[in-house]
């Protein structure tokens, strides 16, 4: 038992070290610096987004009628704090599951919200989607491309698609951190920091790694504003209504 409680205590001291140690890394190297920058971006935009969700709802927020609320609230806004917390102890791949998870929800909430008004409670939109996604075979791109809201134009869309695929197939799936394994050991001779163990500490191989993540998390950010527009244009007027 004192074994397991003094693991425990040294594993704690080492999450703490490597924090710390990522964290000075990052602030003296401007390349990647950038990652930093734009995480903390998005946790503010996903704040952003929450108060105003909350605030133009009121009393309506209470009653969990609208996915897209529930979603930002309890799903997205953790989570943007547990990339923030991945990428400061060096689990890049984690930080790109979750922005998976992050992209998907809102999708999903959006268009829940927007299929399914008739249903007052948002599970129950969101396990209707999930049905006609089985019944209809429909992957991720299909559901984007035949049921998200007309405001979304075709461009937007093209964004959100090229966003999830390339999040599948480059850091979500186990080939494409494979190959990225593979890549380093070429250029490296050395497989990245973040494949041998978690926590650890970042180095100069990492900052190529660290301002792809910068674009990534760019880019998610444009996402969750076509999403958080759309949902605003179809839903405002509709929440004043349920205030009555």
């Amino acid at each position: 038992m004192n074994s397991e409680k003094n693991y425990g205590s040294e594993f704690c001291q080492e999450v703490c070290k490597d924090i710390h140690l990522n964290w000075n890394f990052i602030k003296i190297n401007p390349k990647a610096q950038v990652a930093l920058d734009e995480q903390i971006k998005l946790i503010n935009d996903v704040i952003d987004y929450t108060h105003e969700i909350l605030r133009t709802l009121g009393e309506v927020s209470k009653r969990a009628y609208f996915a897209f609320q529930i979603i930002m609230t309890h799903v997205v806004m953790p989570l943007s704090y547990g990339i923030l917390c991945n990428l400061l102890i060096g689990n890049l791949p984690a930080c790109y599951g979750q922005m998976r998870i992050i992209l998907e929800g809102l999708v999903k909430a959006l268009i829940a919200d927007t299929r399914f008004p008739d249903y007052g409670f948002f599970k129950e939109k969101l396990d209707k989607l999930e049905a006609l996604m089985r019944e209809a075979k429909f992957s991720f791109q299909k559901l984007c491309n035949n049921l998200m809201p007309r405001s979304i134009v075709e461009d937007d869309i093209d964004v959100i698609i090229n966003l999830w695929r390339d999040l599948s197939s480059q850091w979500v799936h186990a080939k494409g951190i494979s190959n990225k394994i593979v890549d380093k050991l070429i250029k490296h001779e050395a497989p990245p920091p973040w494949s041998i163990i978690v926590p650890i500490a970042y180095d100069e191989r990492d900052i190529p790694d660290l301002t792809e993540f910068a674009d990534y998390i760019r880019r998610l950010r444009v996402v969750i504003n076509i999403l958080m527009r759309a949902w605003k244009l179809q839903f405002i007027k509709r929440s004043r209504s349920l205030m009555f």
